[in-house]
């Protein structure tokens, strides 16, 4: 393991320093104060020496890396109850708690699309998986301190040379393979980032990533066949970060390029679990099986044909594509789901120019539109 020293999850000999450091952070305790469990208490005297009593009596009830998922999942737990209505799920009939897989999943929230589906596999007998974690998150150490803390996994994107970027890709490749060989779960998203404007497809270039350390050893169908590649779909009726979404994707077809601020992917981290969700769904492939002759793009085509057909649609889906003129649909909802829907938008597109409302409108609408086209 000492080789993945730089990007592996720590371990239970890790874990009690970690959780030392990042009680002492500044910034935590700042991102901390935002949520609104958590707000009223910032604003008392010795607010701090608090929340750093808190963390010290966490750190030593903690020894282990499952004693620390144990708590996670009750974090999870409190997630749902307070924030989402009702999260339901379907087909996890189809994994088998003795096996691992590779779970290709499309990608909404930072932190709770790979969370969600670890606290349920999790609560059907599976271990969690490890959540593959690209390095922009990971620009100041105690972030990255914080997701390694939950078995995450960095994966080096960029550097100052394309040996560098292929040495950092290859380094996670190993990593990935190790896991997999290794009965872990391996939890990765469809493409680089999150799918701002609904849109859902596989990336080629993650699948290769994923083969590049085995590559001369097997044909491409073979090595994902035995990897038991199992397709995601993670549905929310709300996503707390519609109008940030909106708000780059707007710049960033205006101008070219989007700059975030220093701690803008954190802040979204922190509105995406505290805000509210909705309903949210998780729907879970079968593993699936390639022909001989697929090769990357042919096997990418085929997981974005499962995670597009396994989509839960919400009201929010209807009522968005429907306000873009588009057909009305036949649904079974109920009058009043579809008038929360809508008195949601009516509230959420206040004070947006009309391209932000469109922009806004189409990352509800384009789960619709994919799917039909």
């Amino acid at each position: 393991m000492n080789n993945f020293d730089s990007i592996r999850p720590f371990g239970d000999d890790e874990i009690k320093d970690i959780l030392f450091s990042l009680s002492n952070n500044e910034t935590i305790f700042k991102l901390l104060s935002k949520s609104s469990n958590l707000g009223v208490l910032t604003k008392l005297p010795f607010a701090k020496w608090f929340f750093k009593r808190k963390i010290s009596q966490l750190v030593n009830s903690i020894n282990t890396v499952e004693d620390l998922q144990n708590y996670f999942k009750k974090l999870v737990q409190k997630v749902i109850n307070e924030t989402i209505d009702e999260f339901t799920y379907s087909g996890i009939e189809h994994l088998d708690p003795t096996k691992n897989y590779l779970f290709i999943s499309n990608h909404r929230d930072i932190t709770l699309d790979p969370a969600l589906l670890n606290f349920l596999i999790n609560s059907y007998g599976h271990k969690t998986s490890n959540i593959a974690v690209g390095n922009n998150l990971m620009s100041h150490e105690w972030a990255a301190n914080l997701m390694r803390l939950n078995k995450s996994f960095v994966i080096q994107r960029d550097g100052s040379s394309k040996k560098d970027i292929y040495a950092g890709l290859s380094l996670a490749s190993e990593f990935i393979n190790y896991c997999l060989e290794n009965d872990e779960s391996v939890w990765i998203a469809q493409r680089q980032g999150r799918a701002k404007d609904g849109i859902d497809v596989s990336d080629p270039a993650i699948l290769k990533m994923i083969q590049l350390a085995r590559r001369k050893s097997k044909s491409t169908s073979e090595f994902f066949n035995e990897l038991r590649v199992v397709p995601v779909s993670i549905s929310y009726e709300f996503d707390p970060n519609d109008i940030l979404k909106t708000k780059e994707l707007t710049v960033l077809a205006e101008e070219g390029k989007y700059l975030k601020h220093a701690n803008e992917d954190l802040d979204s981290i922190v509105r995406g679990i505290n805000e509210f969700k909705g309903n949210v769904h998780i729907s879970i492939n079968p593993p699936m099986s390639f022909q001989e002759s697929d090769e990357h793009k042919e096997i990418a085509d085929k997981i974005t044909e499962a995670i597009l057909i396994n989509y839960k649609l919400h009201p929010s889906n209807i009522v968005a594509h429907s306000l873009l003129g588009n057909e009305q649909l036949k649904h079974n909802f109920r009058v009043e789901q579809i008038r929360r829907a809508e008195d949601y938008f009516q509230k959420r597109l206040e004070g947006l120019a009309p391209k932000e409302e469109k922009n806004l409108l189409m990352q509800y609408a384009n789960p619709i539109i994919h799917r039909r086209s």
